[in-house]
């Protein structure tokens, strides 16, 4: 086999493994990553496509209702046709894989298991503000005290910036308040309908009421 031969096969092959990391790496949080740790990702999520895609074909052959050839052999013997039925489905599995892997990741199933054996107590790779905000708690009406302003916004958060120097974040419903600086009681200042925040990291904290049963906004 030429190596342009199966150089072309195998980035055709790879096509389950690419389309998979980059669906994966746009459900999941953003980080640093180096080269190489992407292409571990691509070469990863290719092998496990392939193994679901070569189970169900098994599968299928014991039990009579199609007899297809296993994967991969297009890769190893030029002789073999690539077959696009078995790029396909095991694309389409690394579709399904990503979106598992994702949320495995974003909320930290691996940490919590390790919590749960009391082998660590890293909650994740990213800084302290994207777990906090995704924490289920987050997703209820919060205080976000806004320093450089002096104001206080009342309302829910819609979406926030990843683990970045650059605070970003959306609140809907909000209720603006004049900080607590002064020591006085919060003047109520106006009221939006949704309003976007940029802030350094030191100039925005966010508080979770505590609300008691029966109480509503």
């Amino acid at each position: 086999m030429e190596i342009s031969d199966f150089l072309i096969r195998v980035v055709f092959i790879g096509l389950p493994g690419i389309i998979g990391v980059q669906i994966y790496q746009k459900l999941k949080s953003k980080s640093v990553r180096k080269d190489w740790e992407d292409i571990i990702e691509i070469v990863l999520f290719a092998l496990g496509s392939y193994a679901v895609y070569g189970l169900i074909v098994e599968v299928l052959r014991r039990c009579c209702v199609w007899n297809l050839n296993p994967p991969l052999q297009a890769l190893f013997n030029n002789k073999v046709e690539i077959s696009w039925l078995e790029i396909a489905g095991a694309s389409f599995i690394g579709i399904v894989l990503a979106f598992i892997s994702a949320c495995a990741y974003n909320r930290k199933w691996l940490n919590r298991f390790g919590q749960y054996l009391h082998v660590t107590k890293k909650f994740g790779d990213e800084d302290v503000w994207s777990f906090f905000l995704d924490l289920p708690e987050s997703a209820q009406w919060v205080f976000v005290r806004d320093y450089k302003q002096d104001l206080v916004y009342y309302g829910w958060i819609r979406s926030f910036s990843e683990s970045e120097k650059r605070r970003e974040i959306v609140l809907m419903e909000v209720q603006v308040f004049s900080n607590l600086a002064s020591n006085s009681v919060p003047k109520a200042l106006y009221e939006a309908e949704a309003i976007y925040l940029s802030r350094e990291s030191d100039e925005l904290s966010i508080e979770i009421p505590r609300v008691t049963q029966g109480e509503t906004k």
